[in-house]
């Protein structure tokens, strides 16, 4: 009886780890299909490498990194600065208490449709932070604003900051 308590005890731990490598698995796929130059498996097993040992560093998991990863990636940031991305989106999304995947899809969108660097989109994610927490409006609506009207701002010659700060004065 004991042996079968024993037995019942291990193969849950087992059940439980495939599972989650399997939940890990599918978004890395998703990294390998949109990443340009992870075909060979040394590349796709370093990139996984890179990504589980960030998820050791910070308090997202590697399935939420791979996901956050593979949406950079679709964007078009290149492979080189995936992690980096990755790193600074899980930062943001404590920041701003929001979902790392919700802070990555906003720092991708703000990339591709302002044109910025992840230095420049981190100096915004900066920005925003400082405001939202100076001002009466929130980091999310912040995000909100500038995903919508951010790139106009530049149309209009402001800088990213400006235009952030527009826009928490508005939802304050």
């Amino acid at each position: 009886q004991a042996a079968a308590v024993g037995s019942a005890a291990v193969t849950g731990a087992l059940a439980l780890s495939v599972g989650e490598a399997i939940k890990f698995e599918t978004p890395l796929a998703d990294v390998k299909k949109v990443v340009p130059g992870l075909d060979s498996a040394e590349g796709l097993a370093e990139m996984k490498s890179e990504i589980i040992g960030l998820s050791k560093e910070l308090p997202v998991s590697a399935q939420g990194l791979s996901a956050i990863v593979a949406a950079a990636g679709q964007a078009g940031i290149a492979k080189d600065e995936l992690i980096g991305f990755a790193e600074s989106a899980a930062k943001m999304g404590v920041a701003f208490d929001i979902s790392a995947d919700e802070a990555g899809n906003a720092m991708a969108k703000m990339r591709t449709s302002m044109g910025l660097s992840q230095v420049e989109v981190e100096g915004l994610a900066d920005a925003m932070n400082y405001l939202s927490n100076n001002m009466a409006s929130s980091a999310p609506e912040i995000t909100d604003f500038m995903l919508r009207v951010g790139a106009y701002g530049q149309q209009d010659a402001m800088y990213e900051e400006h235009t952030a700060a527009l826009g928490s004065a508005m939802v304050a």
